[in-house]
């Protein structure tokens, strides 16, 4: 695995490194990092029998090759000329390096890898966190363009729209958590570390969505806050994985 998981790290480092340029290699170079990417997830299924969504080796592959999807689709959109393209694939080239510091390895079966509940909570919280990653980039871009301009305004509410969708993600599932809690435990909450830290994302997710005022200031602090959002959900997601 380390070798899959090193050539995909190397080819979104090369994607990043040309992404501000308008060369016709980039689109082939994009799609070998995300084939690449892809064929480390098929491994790890093949290998351990179950999903790539329980530990960091496994959700950060997933992630990056959510991202990696979505930026193909934003330099689409963005005709590979807005600098939104090198937040995306920065975004991703940081996640793959924190992998630097951990057990590349897929997970081993604490619990039952199969239950729909267990692989549910994990495999939502993964799409949760790349699709606040990726909201986080048009936050960026929109805080460098100004929200007030046509570009910044449009690029904030591309990025507020896909950070709501991660958090329905996000709270879909803590939806099933809640489930899998109580089929496991008895009990719907069980206060420890973990869900402090679930609280924690979600009261950033309602402080992102209700900074009031409608002026500058006002849209600059939204601004920050969204383009954050993604970089305090990944922190704490590192910061479980070490529990």
């Amino acid at each position: 695995m380390d070798r899959v998981y090193t050539a995909t790290f190397l080819l979104y480092i090369l994607v990043l490194v040309l992404s501000p340029f308008r060369f016709r290699l980039v689109p082939f170079v994009i799609a070998a990092a995300i084939t690449v990417n892809g064929w480390a997830l098929v491994l790890i299924v093949v290998r351990s029998g179950h999903l790539p969504v329980f530990n960091l080796f496994e959700s950060f592959l997933l992630m990056s090759f959510i991202l990696g999807l979505l930026g193909l689709v934003a330099r689409n959109r963005e005709k590979g000329e807005s600098l939104l393209n090198v937040w995306l694939w920065l975004e991703t080239v940081i996640v793959l390096g924190l992998l630097w510091f951990f057990p590349r390895s897929a997970s081993f079966s604490r619990y039952d890898h199969n239950y729909p509940y267990v692989v549910l909570f994990h495999g939502m919280r993964d799409v949760a966190l790349a699709a606040v990653l990726f909201s986080s980039s048009y936050f960026i871009q929109s805080r460098l363009e100004g929200p007030k301009t046509a570009p910044g305004a449009r690029h904030f509410h591309q990025g507020r729209n896909y950070l709501l969708l991660g958090a329905i993600f996000f709270l879909i599932s803590e939806f099933v958590g809640i489930i899998w809690c109580l089929n496991g435990w008895g009990d719907v909450w069980r206060w420890n570390t973990a869900f402090f830290q679930s609280t924690l994302i979600v009261l950033y997710f309602m402080l992102a969505f209700h900074v009031p005022g409608r002026n500058r200031r006002s849209d600059n602090a939204r601004s920050l806050i969204g383009g954050m959002s993604g970089f305090f959900m990944l922190t704490l997601t590192v910061v479980r994985g070490l529990a």
